[in-house]
């Protein structure tokens, strides 16, 4: 068969599952989702049929949407502006990168739809609110972090599957950490900054060590290579939307306007103080930080700082609608700004590398995995620490568990006031830790072994397929040579299948080949 078919056949593959799946996303749409409250406008509490009920109170100039209304734009914008820099970059930036990444985005956002709704549906239906449309977003965003770890070797047909098959993984932890354990993670640096950190590595480790998708690879690098200005530019615009809009992706899910505004101040002081600090240390050890004399160190050190300026949006996520007090925030981010530097520049990613077996080179462990443990753990102590004196009835809203038995006189006392907070279980507040813990641990271990049952999954002949460039067809024998390698359990070179002048230049093993 021509390289011009299998082209046309992989093309067609890919159009076809990506039909399909957008069948079924819009006949699960049909069969169980309904506008919300919010949205709906029979209901009596908006609108009765078109009119309006109640005296119209005289307009002040300000609109009235909740806050979340407008944190949702800015979630949103992160999506597809700093996110989405950041995996065009990977993907070379050029038109098919774009293509490639408003299929996974908008996949994942109607999935996580769906995923968020099936644990909180009412007689079989998800009704849609502004909650249901921020989690969507952060669950893309969990699978973007993911794509970071493997861009270098998957195709877009599995790139598309590991975003459903991680969605469903991370609905149903999320579910597992908020609910059944009733953990505190309000910038949900453990369910999706750690999961999708490890989910996407623990793929990395599969693929990484059982394909040899080297073509794309070197072309990925080449072109890299050959435009350190554009790879530059695309990568701090992508930081620079992330560190702005980071407060709203921290702040939009809190519960109360004082925890919002909590969150907002925490991230914000926290994102400044990593900054300078990052700044900081990258001179310190790098003796010069704008050092022309060796250009792949000066780009190492700008990779280092850009990662290191957003560490304390993530590190200060699950504590940050709590009483830290904007000291702590500020050393929280400092400490993690210069500890992400001094992990990334001291062989952290070497170690990945080469001993682990994992593929790291857009840095996803130092950014978010390492990050979003710690911030586990700092939630576990900040929630140990938390007292009545500190955040009143706020507490209840806060961790819900501690929230008082329902016939209880302190239970009591929050119906006379009409605070809007359900009973609890009494917990205290070293139980409160515990479970803080324990939800972080659960959410390694499925995200871990999530990762390495989709990386397995991904390896089925269906998807091995190397990407064969459009615009250079001169690779194409050593395209086959390298299919023929992923479909053969021999450690057979590159040489013994095609003896082209392509394949002639790589003779290593193709374990070992990138």
């Amino acid at each position: 068969m021509s390289v011009a078919c299998k082209k046309r056949l992989k093309n067609e593959k890919l159009l076809v599952c990506a039909i399909l799946v957008q069948l079924a996303l819009g006949c699960a749409f049909t069969l169980f989702v309904e506008y919300g409250n919010e949205s709906n406008g029979a209901y009596v509490g908006n609108s009765y049929h078109g009119v309006h009920l109640g005296v119209q109170e005289k307009k002040s100039g300000k609109n009235s949407l909740p806050n979340s209304y407008y944190m949702f734009q800015d979630v949103h914008l992160m999506m597809f502006i700093g996110f989405g820099y950041l995996l065009m970059l990977m993907k070379n930036s050029d038109r098919r990168s774009i293509t490639l990444y408003f299929l996974v985005v908008a996949i994942s956002l109607q999935w996580g739809t769906l995923c968020y709704g099936f644990f909180r549906t009412v007689k079989g239906k998800i009704y849609l609110d502004i909650d249901s449309l921020l989690n969507a977003d952060f669950a893309c965003a969990g699978v973007l972090i993911s794509c970071a770890a493997v861009s270098e070797f998957v195709t877009p047909l599995q790139l598309m599957f590991m975003a459903l098959l991680e969605i469903a993984f991370s609905s149903t932890n999320k579910w597992i950490g908020s609910v059944v354990f009733q953990a505190s993670d309000i910038g949900s640096s453990m369910f999706i900054h750690a999961f999708g950190a490890y989910f996407g590595l623990a793929v990395s480790f599969i693929l990484y060590r059982r394909t040899a998708y080297c073509v794309n690879r070197q072309s990925s690098r080449k072109n890299e290579a050959n435009d350190p200005i554009r790879s530059t530019f695309s990568a701090s615009i992508g930081t620079m939307f992330l560190w702005i809009l980071w407060p709203s992706f921290n702040a939009c899910l809190a519960k109360g306007d004082a925890e919002q505004f909590r969150a907002i101040i925490n991230t914000y002081y926290s994102l400044s103080a990593s900054c300078v600090t990052a700044f900081a240390v990258s001179s310190l050890v790098a003796n010069c930080f704008m050092c022309a004399e060796n250009s792949s160190r000066q780009k190492f050190n700008m990779d280092v700082f850009q990662n290191s300026t957003l560490v304390g949006g993530v590190v200060i996520g699950t504590s940050a609608d709590m009483m830290i007090n904007i000291w702590g925030a500020m050393i929280i981010g400092g400490l993690a700004g210069a500890g992400s530097v001094f992990i990334d520049r001291f062989s952290a990613k070497h170690i990945i590398d080469r001993v682990s077996g994992i593929r790291d080179a857009w840095r996803v462990n130092t950014l978010h995995g390492m990050p979003g443990i710690l911030a586990g753990l700092i939630g576990a102590v900040v929630s140990a620490a938390a007292t009545k004196e500190d955040y009143g009835f706020s507490l209840y809203r806060q961790f819900p568990a501690r929230s008082p038995l329902n016939s209880s006189s302190e239970f009591l006392k929050i119906e006379y006031y009409n605070l809007r907070i359900d009973p609890g279980v009494e917990r205290t507040a070293s139980q409160q830790a515990g479970y803080q813990i324990a939800a972080l641990v659960v959410t390694l271990v499925i995200a871990i072994v999530g990762g390495l049952g989709t990386g397995t999954v991904l390896l089925l002949p269906f998807f091995r397929q190397p990407v064969l460039s459009e615009e250079d067809d001169s690779q194409s024998d050593l395209s086959l040579a390298v299919d023929q390698l992923l479909l053969s359990d021999k450690n057979a070179t590159v040489e013994n299948v095609v003896t082209t002048e392509p394949a002639a230049t790589m003779t290593e093993n193709p374990s070992t080949i990138c």
